[in-house]
């Protein structure tokens, strides 16, 4: 075989998709190589053929990513979104909880204090009505203007929680 068929580490990393340091380590599982002085070269097909091989055998033998390995994947992952999640809250995409809840409990308070208003007005057109259809009938403007009212409420303009200064 002539030196041109042969790939250099960085060419054979690459076609199958490891780092150079893994061939280096591959050379010690047995990946077919040439060497000739300093010169380490690699037959494409034989190692393609002896990578698959390997990685059955590994597979086989249920090696695999470690489990630090698993870990550090997670870690990035973790770490991935939470900057996600970061750039997402300055460009204004998200809120924080406390904030959130914040003016959902305004906005109930608000429904709450409309609503018992209104009873006062549903007890002054039932009275006297003798069927739940006029009963319906009366209360149903009531309702669709109380409902109205909610409607335009406008959401509280609550600002986050200031930072703390120990934090900065």
């Amino acid at each position: 075989m002539a030196l041109s068929d042969l790939l250099s580490r960085k060419e054979i990393a690459h076609i199958l998709g490891v780092d150079e340091r893994s061939i280096t380590n591959y050379a010690k599982e047995g990946i077919p190589r040439s060497v000739k002085g300093r010169v380490i070269r690699y037959p494409l097909a034989p190692c393609v053929q002896w990578f698959v091989e390997f990685r059955v055998r590994q597979h086989e033998m249920g090696k695999g990513p470690s489990e630090l390995d698993l870990a550090k994947q997670r870690k990035t992952s973790a770490d991935a979104r939470l900057a996600e999640l970061e750039v997402a809250e300055k460009e204004g995409e998200l809120i924080p909880i406390d904030v959130a809840l914040g003016a959902f409990s305004h906005l109930l308070e608000e429904f709450r204090a409309r609503t018992m208003a209104a009873t006062g007005r549903l007890s002054q057109v039932t009275v006297g009505l003798m069927t739940s259809a006029e009963t319906a009938a009366a209360i149903e403007p009531v309702m669709d203007e109380l409902l109205e009212v909610l409607s335009r409420t406008p959401m509280p303009m609550i600002e986050p929680p200031a930072a703390d200064a120990d934090a900065a």
